[in-house]
């Protein structure tokens, strides 16, 4: 079978979803993958997949630059005729859907959470909710990464019971992403963030809990790795002045971070399943993060780590003073209940498994 994977970026498609595509190839398939041409095009050669270059204005909202991406995935669609079509992220899911329909190519899409766009009950939340209407009325399955995103897309009538199915996020490759000593607690609790630089991240959250814990003399180090949104280098700059907060870009040995911290924070206001949580759950790194969907299922709370109200400042702050006051052990034995949490619940052989289940039922109806 052909298989055609349209995302909008290579280096999520290739970190969250490589174990999938390489089941997909041990069982005979061929598979295209549309994604926008970047530096990390050596990914999609590791997995021996056909890379076709299909650029996205991921925030853009622009109906013609949108339209424009309609039309590619059609040409794509005429030149390679795939026998399905697995769709990611939002501008995907819609327009590779809607192309899909065109041609009467069976299809499936994973909605990986809800993003900004449906926070508020706006105008462009009702562009949206009308968009996933039409693209996925006829999708023969429809991934979910949390329950409350699949009630969500239920109630505004994206999805139906028949289509609808919950995973466990993309879950987390545990052969990857094992167990790691802590440093050693030399009266300085290390704190990381792994995740793009944003509001809707909790940055805002974040910088005032360290800046509160600067003030009142705790011992700590705060790491942020991942994008950075142009409106916060300046406050960043500012903080590593400080010695508050030190952003590190973009890196790729994110397992190096993980070992050079004793907590892993992301106070996040919307999520699908945050694959940074797992990976640090993985290797046996309590957690504070946001009391949301997509965050708290990663953490058993007040035993691998702590769940806070979303958008709360003095509530992170709270716990990221007990974490700066606990000893080693008791911090160790946080990180242990971590891993096996993940062990029993996001193993990615199990969620690859049940992906591929899911779509040969949904294939053979």
């Amino acid at each position: 079978m052909k298989i055609l994977i349209l995302s909008n970026e290579i280096r999520g498609l290739y970190n969250f979803r490589g174990a999938l595509i390489r089941a997909l190839i041990e069982a005979k398939n061929d598979i295209l993958v549309g994604c926008p041409e970047d530096k990390t095009n050596d990914h999609l050669q590791r997995l021996r997949v056909k890379f076709l270059n299909t650029p996205i204005s991921r925030r853009s909202l622009n109906p013609l630059s949108d339209l424009k991406l309609f039309f590619l995935y059609c040409t794509i669609l005429v030149k390679n005729r795939p026998h399905l079509i697995i769709t990611y992220t939002i501008k995907c899911n819609i327009w590779g859907s809607l192309a899909a329909q065109v041609f009467s190519i069976p299809y499936v899409s994973n909605i990986t959470g809800l993003g900004t766009a449906f926070q508020k009950p706006n105008f462009l939340r009702q562009i949206v909710v009308c968009l996933y209407r039409c693209a996925l009325r006829n999708a023969r399955t429809v991934f979910f990464e949390n329950l409350e995103n699949l009630n969500i897309a239920g109630q505004l009538g994206f999805v139906n019971e028949r289509q609808a199915v919950l995973l466990n996020g993309a879950g987390v490759d545990l052969a990857v992403f094992k167990p790691l000593p802590l440093p050693p607690n030399d009266t300085v609790t290390k704190f990381l963030m792994v995740g793009r630089v944003m509001r809707e991240k909790g940055i805002d959250e974040l910088i005032w809990a360290a800046s509160k814990l600067k003030q009142n003399g705790y011992s700590f180090r705060v790491t942020i790795i991942g994008e950075l949104e142009e409106n916060y280098i300046s406050k960043l700059d500012e903080l590593r002045r400080k010695s508050i907060i030190f952003y590190e870009g973009v890196r790729n040995d994110v397992v190096s971070f993980f070992q050079d911290c004793h907590v892993v924070v992301l106070p996040s206001h919307h999520e699908g399943m945050s694959n940074a949580l797992l990976e640090a759950a993985a290797c046996a790194r309590p957690i504070i993060t946001s009391d949301i969907h997509g965050c708290k299922e990663t953490v058993i709370h007040g035993v691998s780590g702590f769940l806070v109200e979303k958008a709360n400042s003095s509530e992170l702050y709270e716990k990221m003073a007990t974490f700066c006051s606990m000893r080693l052990s008791d911090i160790i034995k946080m990180g242990e209940f971590s891993r096996r949490h993940v062990e029993r619940h996001f193993n990615k052989t199990d969620v690859v498994e049940a992906t591929i289940k899911a779509m040969a039922k949904s294939l053979a109806m």
